[in-house]
């Protein structure tokens, strides 16, 4: 990259150019510059600047090609914006804000195209529960219902009924924990369901092909750090 930098997202576009956004560089100053990584030409460009500089925020690649980037850092203030890139423009517009500020949060776009923001942590009050829905077709953010468990970095995964499941995270100490629950679309509500095995934090978990949610590493109480891997399966619907 141009620049060094931390607690970044990266983007994989429709042109399968990769949008690098924010983050920390290498003094720990947060910043809203921008990189674009061409594989075709193996190159780096800088592409255009974030209105806000953010860190520890989520990004996501909308079904109009568009990217929305939600929340973050920094801490001193009550970070709920987002804002849209436009790849054909590489420009940035500010988007509606969120009902919550957030940042350690989770978002993932849904098989509507809506896009689903989860848990995290708000300055000045604390870990949350709450979950909102951004609508492009509209520009704005709704309410949604609140998650079972307070979560701050939790996994999250798009399953092949179009429902969603969070997994693990951690209260923001040395506590991580091993519930997961599924979020329902079309009711808007959520659903506790089998715990994992061992409670994790700073795991990861993606979507196999074969529809199986696949958990991998992380940290239990007390930062154990794992090497061990467990796998979700979604209960059939007849």
């Amino acid at each position: 990259m141009r620049y060094k930098r931390i607690w970044h997202t990266a983007t994989l576009l429709k042109s399968g150019k990769v949008l690098i956004v924010g983050g920390d560089n290498d003094s720990y100053s947060i910043t809203n510059g921008c990189e674009l990584y061409d594989p075709a030409n193996n190159s780096w460009t800088v592409t255009g600047s974030m209105h806000h500089s953010r860190s520890q925020h989520t990004a996501e690649l909308l079904h109009n090609g568009k990217v929305l980037v939600i929340g973050g850092s920094p801490i001193t203030a009550n970070f709920n914006s987002s804002e849209l890139y436009d790849p054909l423009t590489e420009k940035w517009t500010l988007a509606a804000s969120m009902n919550y500020p957030r940042m350690y949060h989770a978002s993932i776009v849904l098989k509507n195209g809506k896009v689903l923001v989860v848990d995290g942590w708000q300055p000045g009050y604390g870990n949350l529960k709450t979950a909102e829905l951004y609508d492009p077709s509209t520009g704005m953010w709704s309410l949604t219902g609140n998650t079972t468990q307070e979560r701050i970095d939790p996994t999250i995964s798009l399953l092949e009924d179009g429902k969603v499941l969070v997994a693990g995270g951690d209260d923001g100490s040395l506590y991580s924990f091993n519930s997961a629950e599924v979020y329902d679309p079309l009711t808007g509500n959520w659903t506790t369901v089998e715990n994992m095995s061992y409670p994790r934090g700073g795991h990861t978990q993606n979507t196999l092909k074969n529809g199986k949610v696949i958990v991998t590493g992380g940290y239990g109480n007390g930062y154990d750090f794992y090497s061990s891997a467990e796998l979700y399966t979604s209960p059939k619907v007849h």
